[in-house]
């Protein structure tokens, strides 16, 4: 955007920086918070870009999206905050038979957090991590 605007084409570093800055004035955190949670969200974009040998438009309203619960759940990862809410197994099995590549990628990510972090993420949170990476994969042109 600052290009777009300004014409100024900042280094990867130096906009990545800003952009720390700015989640860390959406969410209120202190800057280690921010960074663990960024390093988090990298992870888990490397991890679906890999499992579907793509890149993202990150232009995309579902990139958008999904980029907006990843930070979230980085926040309750990082924080150890566990979601609570207890999910519908029956919406859980539908979710793993309609959209099983995402499904599969959703439990590499699971494994990957759980091996790293030793933070256990719930069916729930496999239901909205499964549904967002469909969308995202789905709509990635979008």
């Amino acid at each position: 955007m600052i290009c777009e605007q300004f014409g100024v084409i900042l280094p990867e570093d130096e906009a990545g920086f800003l952009a720390l800055h700015i989640v860390n004035a959406e969410l209120n955190e202190e800057m280690p918070v921010v960074k663990s949670m960024t390093k988090v969200m990298q992870e888990i974009l490397t991890i679906v870009r890999y499992h579907f040998k793509l890149e993202f438009n990150e232009n995309s309203l579902t990139f958008y999206r999904f980029i907006t619960h990843l930070k979230f759940f980085a926040q309750r990862l990082v924080k150890s905050n566990h979601y609570s809410s207890t999910a519908d197994e029956d919406l859980y099995n539908v979710i793993i038979l309609k959209y099983p590549e995402a499904f599969k990628c959703s439990q590499k990510i699971k494994k990957f957090i759980e091996s790293t972090y030793t933070y256990q993420l719930t069916d729930e949170e496999m239901i909205y991590l499964t549904i967002h990476i469909e969308r995202v994969i789905k709509n990635n042109g979008r």
